[in-house]
């Protein structure tokens, strides 16, 4: 299917997460999430939808292969739902003021907005995640199992300063939300 139908459209609708693929120039794939309330990804017609750039790591990676490629797949999730819904296209960013006002959430208005062209929209099945039981609350596991963020960065890039811990990086991603 080429275009969002009203089941298509509804599933976009009460989207709480999106899945970002995209390639960069020499083809390296890059995959990111973007997320928000339902309908933070919206369509403007059967055939395109915008998807705002809220503040995240900073790294851009989508935004700079779309400047190169414009060619994007979305795959979008619903809490609860196991059925999934893929969108592929072509991107491009928008950073007009009015288009951008619409998506002002929390008094922050996003750095730019993805219009997406839709070329094809898949409403996939739910057997993969079934199979991962990834729904299932025997599958959630306590935090703990792994050290915070900050520790695994620092471990990572082998920084000098002492680790962000859990408790801190959660307060500053509120206050950054």
């Amino acid at each position: 299917m080429k275009a969002l139908d009203r089941h298509r459209l509804k599933f976009l609708e009460l989207s709480l997460i999106c899945i970002v693929a995209s390639t960069d120039a020499h083809g390296i794939p890059d995959v990111s999430p973007r997320g928000g309330p339902p309908g933070f990804a919206r369509a403007v017609d059967a055939h395109t939808i915008l998807l705002p750039d809220r503040s995240g790591n900073n790294r851009l990676d989508s935004l700079r292969n779309v400047l190169v490629k414009s060619r994007i797949s979305l795959f979008f999730m619903i809490p609860g739902i196991n059925e999934t819904l893929r969108i592929k296209g072509h991107a491009r960013i928008i950073k007009d003021a009015s288009v951008l006002l619409p998506f002002e959430e929390n008094g922050s208005t996003p750095r730019s907005l993805l219009k997406i062209t839709i070329s094809s929209v898949i409403l996939r099945c739910a057997k993969v995640l079934m199979r991962s039981q990834l729904r299932e609350p025997a599958s959630v596991r306590d935090r703990s199992v792994l050290p915070a963020i900050g520790q695994m960065l620092k471990d990572q890039i082998q920084h000098p300063n002492p680790a962000e811990t859990e408790k801190e990086m959660l307060k500053r991603y509120r206050a950054e939300l």
